[in-house]
């Protein structure tokens, strides 16, 4: 008897960390909305948020040597290619 009073403990403090660690998660998600909603609304998309539509959105052009992304309100990435020689001979 005492052993399933145990068991049935154990498996009640598993679920509650369980819970636990899904309403941290939560809550984590959450915080993090409220940043990305923050930091956008704290951005300046010009004086009648005419580039707003521009948020989230990456454009890229590639040049002779390198491959750029630029990601408005974000970043602007640039990549070399990597050039390799294909030899072919006959046996």
């Amino acid at each position: 008897m005492r052993q399933s009073f145990q068991h049935l403990c154990f498996a009640a403090a598993k679920k509650a960390r369980k819970d636990l660690e899904d309403a941290e998660s939560s809550a984590r998600n959450v915080e993090n909305e409220i940043r990305d909603i923050e930091a956008a609304l704290n951005k300046d998309y010009g004086p009648e948020e005419e580039f707003a539509t521009l948020e989230g959105a990456c454009f890229d052009f590639t040049d002779n040597e390198y491959t750029y992304t630029f990601c408005p309100f974000d970043e602007v990435i640039g990549r070399a290619f990597v050039w390799t020689n294909v030899s072919q001979s006959r046996l």
